[in-house]
């Protein structure tokens, strides 16, 4: 049935539950591995690091402060439970499912893999580095206010990219950044990317310059 656990030093079990909702006050991280489908309705720290596996995730709330987030759906997807609202606070959000990725999220980075058949849909609420975003050929939809981007990797599926007040920007100037079918890329102070895509639409609102240089033959719509 449903777990409840509240403690001032942190949380470590191995659970056959349907939902979690766990706090911790205190100093202490929290660590869930569960054997099914796992309704996370809250997991909250007070700056500690949150790690949650199931084999799917249905997330409402998880809050680790300034910590890092681990999210791993071992067979299934790791989805909003609260659509609309954020779904996770923290530094470093790492998320692995099997079949998507669909999350609002306040961090600073991300690193997320779809290893099956699926999407990654993010929408962060602020300025967002995309360590790495990896789907087996599913669209990848990553938004913040602004997006520093190292590796996103679509295989032949579409990519868009939305910085709603600042750049997109390459953090890894040289080597290639978005691999895709379409690019759609919409920024206000400029897109700056190494690609190998098929088409691009790009787009600056505000004052900035577009750079975009692809590997191979690029039709710009």
């Amino acid at each position: 049935g449903a777990l409840v656990a509240d403690a001032v030093t942190g949380i470590d079990l191995d659970t056959t539950v349907t939902s979690v909702d766990a706090d911790v006050t205190g100093t202490g991280a929290i660590n869930i591995a569960d054997t099914n489908a796992l309704t996370v309705i809250n997991a909250d720290t007070n700056d500690g690091t949150i790690d949650l596996s199931g084999t799917g995730l249905l997330v409402s709330v998880v809050d680790a402060g300034n910590e890092n987030v681990t999210l791993i759906a071992s067979s299934d997807g790791i989805t909003d439970g609260n659509a609309g609202t954020n779904n996770i606070t923290g530094n470093l959000l790492t998320a692995d499912a099997l079949s998507g990725i669909d999350l609002d999220t306040t961090v600073t980075s991300l690193d997320a893999d779809v290893t099956g058949t699926g999407t990654i849909n993010i929408a962060d609420t602020d300025a967002l580095t995309v360590i790495n975003a990896d789907t087996n050929d599913g669209t990848i939809d990553l938004s913040g206010a602004s997006l520093l981007v190292s590796v996103v990797d679509a295989g032949s599926e579409n990519v868009t990219l939305d910085a709603s007040t600042g750049a997109i920007a390459d953090n890894t100037p040289g080597t290639n950044n978005i691999t895709g079918g379409a690019l759609v890329a919409d920024a206000v102070t400029g897109i700056d990317l190494d690609t190998t895509v098929t088409s691009v639409d790009a787009d600056v609102t505000g004052t900035g310059a577009i750079n975009i240089a692809d590997t191979n033959a690029l039709t710009v719509i």
